[in-house]
């Protein structure tokens, strides 16, 4: 367990976690943006709710090929203009949690 606490802290180091809310009726349109752009695994991190879906993204701060800055620009074309933007969690090197490997901190 010690390993894996010790792998996640090191290579999280370039990760930022990306929570943002888009209305329901966008959500087949935002999911199909993020399988086109590989941003999840298997299915995408998703909180549903009434009028409008949480999802949660992983982004590689250090990519070039999509760069975390286009990734929230296109991301928040997709947000109501009176919505809140989209926030980032920056990934810590320093302290790992038993679960994962590493730690969320807001920014």
């Amino acid at each position: 367990m010690f390993l894996l606490n010790l792998y996640g802290a090191t290579n999280a180091e370039n990760k930022v976690l990306l929570l943002f809310n888009v209305p329901v009726s966008r959500a087949a349109a935002v999911e199909k943006y993020l399988a086109d752009n590989n941003l999840f695994a298997d299915e995408p991190s998703r909180i549903s709710g009434k009028g409008y879906t949480e999802y949660s993204i992983e982004v590689d701060t250090a990519s070039a090929k999509l760069p975390l800055a286009r990734v929230r620009f296109q991301l928040a074309s997709w947000a109501p203009v009176a919505s809140t933007p989209c926030r980032s969690r920056r990934r810590s090197r320093t302290s790992a949690s038993s679960r994962t490997g590493s730690t969320v901190l807001r920014l």
